[in-house]
C-alpha cells in the first residue's frame, strides 16, 4: 500500500526489511494439521506457500479461514462414510 506521507528515503526500503514472520510459512506437502499448528503459533490469516524452507520461492497463499473450511469438510466426509450417508457439502 502507497503511504504518501513517506519520504523519498523510506519509498526505497528494501521489501524484505519491512516483512514480518519471515520464519512463518508452508510447504506443498504440509498436512492440515501442521497448518492449523502453523496458523496457531503465527497468530497470522495468511501464510505464504514456499517451494522448499531454503529455496524460498512464493508458489501461492493459505488462509487460516480457508484451512479451517477444509479441515472441516473432510471430518464431515470420514464420518459420513463411517456412518454411511451423504456429507453435508452434498459433493458425494
Amino acid at each position: 500500500m502507497h503511504d504518501p506521507s513517506l519520504g523519498d528515503e523510506d519509498a526505497k526500503t528494501p521489501v524484505g526489511e519491512l516483512a514480518k514472520h519471515a520464519d512463518d510459512f508452508l510447504r506443498p506437502s504440509d498436512d492440515v494439521r501442521s497448518v492449523l499448528q502453523r496458523f496457531c503459533s503465527a497468530e497470522v490469516e495468511a501464510l505464504p506457500v514456499v517451494t522448499s524452507p531454503t529455496d524460498r520461492r512464493i508458489v501461492g497463499y493459505v488462509t487460516e479461514a480457508y484451512a479451517l473450511r477444509r479441515y472441516s469438510q473432510e471430518l464431515e466426509r470420514q464420518r459420513g462414510e463411517e456412518l454411511g450417508e451423504r456429507s453435508l457439502y452434498g459433493r458425494d
